[in-house]
């Protein structure tokens, strides 16, 4: 039962399902992430923070104090994270794009193999025609078929999905 309905009612489906295009420009993608995501502008705002706190306490004490090393080890360390969560982005969105071309290629490949089940199909049924086969090789041939639809329309909705968490990636934390 689907949300309460006999199950002899007919569905009626309100999206539709195809394979999503995808055009992207990775370095401009990754360029535009470093200055579009909520982490980043974060990050950015708190090293400005950090280096404004070190430029006032400069004036103040000399350099050999403590409290003005611990506060240019605190621009260092706010340096440090800012170029290591930049490289963690550009991984994570390298990643994504892998995981959408290895995607593109499983379609590809689902599709052939949807090609391949339909001629054994084919041949099947012929060899039946024939008298050379039985029902249940072509009833096995249908669900061959059958089952490589599938693994098609998994493939696209995966990578409609991987499109998606690329998106997501780029604009984290964005505002529309």
């Amino acid at each position: 039962m689907v949300l309460n309905y006999p199950l002899d009612t007919k569905l009626k489906l309100t999206s539709n399902f195809k394979e999503e295009t995808f055009t992207a420009n990775l370095d401009e993608d990754i360029e535009k992430s470093y200055t579009s995501r909520f982490d980043m502008i974060q990050l950015q705002h708190n090293y400005e923070l950090v280096k404004l706190d070190f430029k006032t306490n400069a004036i103040v004490y000399t350099p050999n104090t403590f409290k003005y090393k611990y506060k240019e080890t605190s621009v260092a360390k706010m340096e440090k994270l800012l170029h290591d969560s930049k490289i963690n982005i550009e991984f994570d969105i390298k990643e994504k794009y892998d995981t959408i071309k290895s995607a593109e290629k499983q379609i590809e490949l689902s599709k052939a193999n949807v090609e391949k089940a339909k001629e054994g199909l084919r041949l099947r049924e012929l060899s039946y025609n024939v008298g050379m086969g039985t029902m249940l090789e072509v009833k096995e041939a249908i669900v061959q078929l059958y089952n490589a639809e599938l693994a098609v329309s998994k493939a696209i909705s995966t990578y409609n999905l991987a499109i998606l968490e690329y998106n997501k990636a780029i604009n984290l934390g964005t505002i529309r």
